[in-house]
């Protein structure tokens, strides 16, 4: 017979194995009138005083619910005198902004909305097990958390609000750059980004680094030429293989973009007027390229004897 801790560990197992499946909230189903009145207009971005309110909104939310009582502490009667700290103080003492918690949320900038979304993500564990305290009705306190949990639910909500937003701008969940906002790339090159880093999740990975350097917020134009270089040595590795199981005009397709364009080389024969959204092709292009290279790499490990 199995032990409580044992068939936990065993609910929990199946519960993540089938946690991709399970249902997700969704919008609430067309009613009478709405049907009558055919598909609704696509709701409009938010802007960014929208979203640095909802944003806040959370953090007030998951307040309330402890997730910051690990880092903020938490008011107890028999702690009057307790030493506490809030998303404020944290605010003033993380990156010198004393006053944007009480700002009004119409007067952040783009750099405060990310300043906050970054202090929140360190800040933030989600309480697994409480203890009641009944002295003078005082209520539950969170004895234990977890930092990992915490900083998923914060990043599912977040990416929520900015996926809705004007901003082209998320919380980075994994890779070097994880707990950072990054630029977003095209909706159908998230899942690409998210295998290529789940595959290259070692530390000082070329391609990780490289993703983490292209998507950052404040990335120039050269910093960009520079990840497309990192991508394009990863893939000169990688040759032999590609040219055996690639046709030769791919092959050659492949490394001349890095060749004729102003990335790796410059004696004056490179295509220099070109612009930013070229860059994003061919990195896109080169990251896409790297993942069939890891499936190839992938296959002949598991067929080898």
């Amino acid at each position: 017979m199995k032990s409580p801790s044992e068939t936990a560990i065993v609910w929990l197992t199946g519960l993540a194995n089938v946690a991709g499946d399970l249902p997700r909230e969704g919008r609430p189903r067309a009613y009478w009138s709405q049907r009558a009145a055919g598909p609704a207009a696509p709701a409009e971005p938010l802007t960014l005083a929208a979203t640095a309110e909802r944003i806040k909104k959370l953090a007030q939310h998951l307040e309330d619910e402890r997730y910051f009582a690990r880092t903020l502490g938490f008011d107890c009667v028999d702690d009057r005198d307790g030493e506490h700290s809030s998303i404020s103080d944290q605010l003033s003492e993380r990156v010198g902004k004393p006053d944007l918690w009480e700002l009004p949320t119409v007067e952040w900038t783009v750099d405060d909305l990310c300043d906050v979304v970054e202090v929140l993500h360190d800040l933030v564990a989600r309480p697994t097990e409480e203890q009641y305290h009944d002295f003078g009705g005082c209520g539950w306190h969170p004895v234990r958390s977890s930092i990992p949990s915490g900083r998923r639910v914060l990043s599912y909500f977040v990416n929520e609000i900015l996926d809705a937003s004007v901003l082209n701008l998320r919380l980075a969940e994994t890779g070097e750059d994880a707990g950072c906002v990054v630029r977003t790339g095209p909706d159908e090159m998230r899942t690409l980004v998210d295998e290529v880093i789940e595959v290259h999740h070692e530390p000082r990975d070329e391609v990780t680094h490289a993703i983490a350097m292209f998507r950052e917020r404040g990335a120039s134009r050269n910093d960009q030429r520079l990840a497309i270089v990192a991508l394009a040595r990863v893939l000169e590795e990688r040759r032999p293989l590609i040219k055996s199981k690639l046709q030769s005009k791919d092959e050659g397709t492949l490394f001349n973009l890095a060749n004729n364009y102003d990335l790796r080389h410059n004696d004056g024969k490179q295509a220099v007027a070109y612009g930013d959204e070229f860059l994003s092709w061919i990195f896109y292009y080169y990251l896409a390229t790297i993942q069939l290279t890891d499936d190839l790499l992938a296959r002949e490990l598991y067929a080898a004897p």
